[in-house]
């Protein structure tokens, strides 16, 4: 496969105010309609980008990241109160639709808010307590195929919640229990959900401890444990068909690849550079055939999946750099051939600095791309080939 990325345009001006010093994107996501980018931020802040329309005549070559392309800025901002774990569109958002535009989002010490995305007033909060009536907060965030649930991820269990009723009744799903000296299940906080587009009711739940679990729903019933990273599962993504499950993981290089119908063994793994503690995002292509993820050597790769499952030693992939050498997430637009990314990373001080004002490694900042939304053309995407 060759598969390449014209630049298109950029939003790395908005990330630079200057009031968080260490900036990086943690999330991006495509609205279900297409017309629109979610974002979150070190800096605390949801932000909402209108994608002009159009425009494919001013893509260039994948090298010109240059400032004509930072020409994005926020159409609506979302302060939090603190750090954002986790943010999502409501899934069956449409822009024609006003009622059903809102974002969710999950940070520190706060319930899961959900957001009017027009407006960026809070329209409920969905609030889960412990049992000394201390306030906890969730993790992930995932919706089930009828988006009326809002599953969230906590530490050893999931809570279900009528999306229509915010507010503090849920139902609690223990994915971790002890009795008898004998603990069985998924322990550790559940980092990422996300649910069989096949409507079976099953569902995927990466935690990190470095394993995952395939659940049924409604009840949350435990089939299936996988096992196979090395670092805490971060993010999940299904086949369009339903039949394999693709995770990844903190500090983990590889992607592996499940056949939930042949489960345990990892059918394939797909190589990229993650030596990192954030979540790198990665995405499939609407009918399957190809996996786009970030790669912190500065390239986006692309991996013909159809080929790697009839041939199990192909490994061969594609790839196109980026402006930025790390890269957050890689996510396809749902019908168009554009892709979305994040870039940045958390910086540490240097041991041995004796000024502690020098946060930063030096010459950090000088590429304004460092902190960015970027968004590509892509070329040698449309294939005929189906999920088999």
């Amino acid at each position: 496969i060759m598969v390449s990325g014209s630049a298109m345009w950029a939003a790395a001006k908005e990330y630079q105010d200057g009031k968080v010093k260490n900036n990086f994107l943690k999330d991006v996501k495509w609205s279900p309609d297409g017309l629109c980018v979610l974002t979150s931020s070190e800096d605390k802040i949801l932000r909402i980008f209108e994608i002009p329309q159009g425009g494919e005549e001013h893509a260039s070559d994948e090298q010109s990241w240059d400032q004509s392309r930072d020409c994005l800025t926020a159409s609506l901002r979302i302060q939090e109160g603190e750090t954002i774990y986790e943010s999502a569109w409501y899934p069956g958002m449409h822009s024609s639709q006003p009622e059903t535009c809102c974002v969710f989002s999950t940070t520190r010490d706060h319930p899961v808010h959900v957001w009017d995305a027009y407006t960026g007033q809070c329209r409920g909060s969905y609030c889960a307590y412990t049992d000394a009536e201390e306030l906890t907060a969730a993790y992930s965030i995932g919706f089930d195929n009828t988006s009326n649930k809002l599953y969230c991820g906590y530490n050893n269990c999931i809570r279900v919640f009528d999306i229509e009723r915010p507010g503090r009744e849920h139902v609690l799903q223990p994915t971790f229990k002890r009795a008898n000296r004998e603990s069985t299940g998924q322990r550790g906080i559940i980092s990422c959900i996300s649910f069989n587009p096949d409507r079976s009711g099953l569902y995927a739940a990466g935690s990190y401890s470095r394993h995952i679990a395939l659940l049924a729903s409604p009840a949350g019933k435990l089939l299936y444990t996988l096992n196979g990273h090395r670092g805490g599962v971060t993010w999940l993504a299904w086949s369009p068909c339903g039949n394999y499950l693709y995770s990844g993981a903190r500090k983990d290089d590889e992607i592996l690849c499940w056949d939930v119908r042949n489960t345990g063994d990892v059918l394939f793994r797909y190589e990229r550079c993650a030596p990192t503690n954030q979540r790198l995002q990665f995405d499939l292509h609407p009918k399957g055939q190809q996996l786009f993820t970030p790669s912190h050597d500065g390239t986006i790769r692309c991996f013909d999946t159809i080929k790697s499952l009839q041939d199990p030693e192909a490994a061969a992939f594609s790839s196109f750099s980026s402006p930025s050498q790390h890269i957050t997430s890689s996510m396809l637009h749902p019908y168009l051939d554009l892709l979305a990314a994040g870039t940045g990373t958390r910086l540490y001080e240097e041991i041995g600095d004796l000024d502690s004002s020098q946060m930063f490694v030096e010459g950090a900042e000088e590429n304004p791309f460092d902190c960015a939304l970027l968004i590509w053309k892509l070329t040698g995407t449309d294939m005929d080939h189906a999920c088999e």
